[in-house]
C-alpha cells in the first residue's frame, strides 16, 4: 500500500484531481455564458419534457446530443446541476489524466516519459480551466482519448490474439466522440490515411481500419435518423457549420457574428439559416480565395500561439490594459503565450528525436494536429478547438522535459 501511496502516477492522478476540484469550488456559482447557455438549456429540456430542443416544441440540431444529455443527468438529480456537472467533469479530466499516461506508453514505449506527459497535463492551467465550464471540451477530450487508447490497444493485442472486436469498440467510441464535437467527423477517415501511409506493413491494416470507421459512422446513424425523421433533412450530427465557415471565409474577424446570425435567420428556419452561410462562405472563398490563401500561414501561427487568457478573465486587448496602467494582466498573457510556445517548441523536438522510432500513437498525434490545423478554414480565432490535439502533443513535450530531470526516483516507483 505503501508503495502504491508513493507511485508517481497515483500521485499525478490525486494531484490533478485536486487542481480541478478546487477549480470547481471558485467557479461554483459562476454564470452559463454563450455556448453553454444553449447546452443547459437542452439539457433542461431533455430531462423536464422529454425534447431535445431550447425552446419547447421546437426541435432542434443546432448542438450535438452527447453533452447536453450528460448535463440533463445531473438536471434530473439535484436542484445544483451546473455545480455537480462541473465536480463530474473534476473526476472525468482525472481520467484523461490517466489516459494520457496510457496514450504515452504507447507513444514512447516507456513509463518515464508518459508520466511527465501525464504531470504535464494534470498541471496545465488551461485544461484545469475548462474543467469547469460548462463545454464540451472535458467530455470530449476524455472520450476521444478513450477511442484513441481503444485502438492503440487493439493493435497491440492483435498481435498476440484474434480480438476483432475491439476495432469495433474502438469506432464505436470515436462514434461518440464526434456526437460531442461534430468538427471531429472526418477524423477517422484522415487518420487511417497516415496510419496506412506510415504502418502499411503491419498486418490486415487496411480491415482494421474499414472497421473502426465503419462502426464509429454506424455510430452516428439513430441521431441521424432522428434528425431526418424530426427535422425533416437528414443532418449528420449538427447544424452550425454554416456560420462557422462564414466566419473563415472572412478577410479578417467579424465584429458581431450574433448580430449576422440573427439578421440572417430572418424569416429562415433553423437549416434554412445553415444553408444560407454555407452559401455566402462559398461565394467568399470563390472571391477572396487568392488574399485568404496568403492569409493562412498568419492564421496558423495565431491558432496555435495563444495565451488562452480569456480563460482567466484576461480577455481585453492589451492597448486597454496599458491605457488603464494594469500591468499584471499583460504580464500573465505573456507568460501564458510563452508557456504554449515553449510546449509546442517541446513537442515537435521531442517528435522529431523520435522519428526513428515512430509508433501509431504518433501517427495518431500528428494527425490530431494536422486535423485541428484545418480549423484556420472556419473560425480561426476559436483556439479552444487546439487543445484535444494539444492534449496529445503535451504527451511529448513532457517527455522532452523527463531528458532534463533525474531519472532515479520515477525509475524506481515506476
Amino acid at each position: 500500500m505503501k508503495n502504491f501511496l508513493r507511485n508517481p502516477l497515483f500521485i499525478v492522478l490525486v494531484m490533478g484531481f485536486i487542481l480541478r476540484i478546487s477549480m470547481v469550488v471558485v467557479k461554483r456559482s459562476a454564470p452559463l455564458l454563450g455556448d453553454s447557455v444553449e447546452y443547459a438549456g437542452i439539457a433542461q429540456n431533455i430531462a423536464l419534457h422529454g425534447e431535445f430542443s431550447m425552446i419547447r416544441n421546437q426541435p432542434t440540431a443546432i448542438r450535438p446530443p452527447l453533452y447536453p444529455a450528460f448535463l440533463s443527468i445531473f438536471v434530473m438529480l439535484s436542484n445544483r446541476p451546473w455545480f455537480y456537472a462541473r465536480a463530474a467533469q473534476a473526476f472525468l479530466d482525472t481520467i484523461t489524466i490517466g489516459l494520457i499516461y496510457l496514450f504515452g506508453l504507447y507513444a514512447l514505449n516507456e513509463r518515464r516519459g508518459a508520466i511527465f506527459g501525464a504531470a504535464f497535463y494534470a498541471l496545465h492551467p488551461v485544461f484545469i480551466a475548462y474543467t469547469a465550464e460548462i463545454m464540451t471540451e472535458t467530455l470530449f477530450i476524455m472520450t476521444w482519448s478513450s477511442a484513441l487508447c481503444l485502438l492503440l490497444y487493439a493493435f497491440e493485442s492483435n498481435l498476440k490474439k484474434n480480438l476483432e472486436w475491439l476495432f469495433a469498440f474502438a469506432g464505436f467510441v470515436l462514434g461518440l466522440a464526434i456526437l460531442c464535437r461534430p468538427s471531429l467527423i472526418l477524423f477517422p477517415p484522415g487518420a487511417a490515411f497516415l496510419i496506412l501511409l506510415f504502418h502499411h506493413k503491419k498486418p490486415r491494416l487496411l480491415r482494421h481500419l474499414a472497421g473502426v470507421l465503419l462502426c464509429a459512422y454506424l455510430t452516428l446513424l439513430p441521431w441521424s435518423l432522428r434528425n431526418k425523421q424530426v427535422m425533416g433533412v437528414w443532418i449528420p450530427v449538427a447544424t452550425g457549420g454554416g456560420p462557422a465557415l462564414w466566419c473563415g471565409s472572412q478577410l479578417s474577424r467579424p465584429l458581431d457574428v450574433g448580430a449576422v446570425q440573427k439578421q440572417v435567420a430572418v424569416g429562415r428556419s433553423e437549416i434554412e439559416t445553415d444553408a444560407e452561410f454555407y452559401r455566402m462562405a462559398l461565394n467568399n472563398y470563390k472571391a477572396n480565395w487568392p488574399r485568404l490563401i496568403f492569409k493562412l500561414p498568419s492564421r496558423l501561427i495565431h491558432f496555435w500561439l495563444t495565451s488562452h487568457s480569456a480563460m482567466f478573465g484576461i480577455d481585453q486587448p492589451i492597448s486597454v490594459y496599458r491605457q488603464e496602467g494594469r500591468w499584471g494582466p499583460i504580464v500573465i498573457r505573456a507568460v501564458l503565450w510563452v508557456f504554449e510556445l515553449a510546449t509546442l517548441i517541446l513537442a515537435f523536438w521531442e517528435m522529431y528525436l523520435r522519428r526513428t522510432n515512430w509508433t501509431i500513437a504518433s501517427t495518431l498525434a500528428f494527425a490530431g494536429f494536422c486535423y485541428y490545423s484545418l480549423h484556420i478554414f472556419v473560425g480561426y480565432w476559436d483556439n479552444r478547438y487546439q487543445l484535444p490535439a494539444l492534449a496529445l502533443l503535451i504527451i511529448f513535450s513532457g517527455a522532452a522535459l523527463s531528458r532534463i530531470f533525474p531519472s532515479s526516483e520515477l525509475q524506481q516507483n515506476s
